[in-house]
């Protein structure tokens, strides 16, 4: 089974950071970084400190996700390309939409 991990970091020099990590049993692992978020000023930030910094964390999400779909999507039309050769090799046409539907799951032939 994959997993995605997404935590923000510990303030370093630079700011908090939002990082993602995916590992899975079958493809390499990778991790991403998100730009440094801005952090409070002081121990009691104000209210617009606050929502600037979770504006910043919300966008910085967003994107995060981007870039993991981005990443995800990649890897499935590798394994579709490699499904098809093998397919292919063994005189089978590989139906794409079948492919994609049950893409990731376990999936137990029926016989009539």
């Amino acid at each position: 089974m994959a997993t995605t991990t997404a935590t923000t970091e510990q303030p370093s020099a630079s700011g908090p950071r939002l990082t993602a990590a995916y590992t899975s049993p079958t493809n390499d692992p990778f991790t991403l970084d998100a730009d440094p978020l801005p952090s409070a000023s002081s121990l009691e930030p104000s209210t617009q400190q606050k929502s600037a910094h979770l504006a910043a964390l919300r966008a910085a999400a967003t994107k995060m996700q981007d870039d993991i779909n981005a990443h995800l999507t990649q890897r499935m039309d590798e394994d579709n390309k490699r499904a098809a050769a093998v397919a292919n090799k063994d005189g089978k046409q590989a139906d794409e939409a079948v492919e994609e539907d049950n893409y990731g799951e376990e999936v137990v032939d029926e016989e009539d």
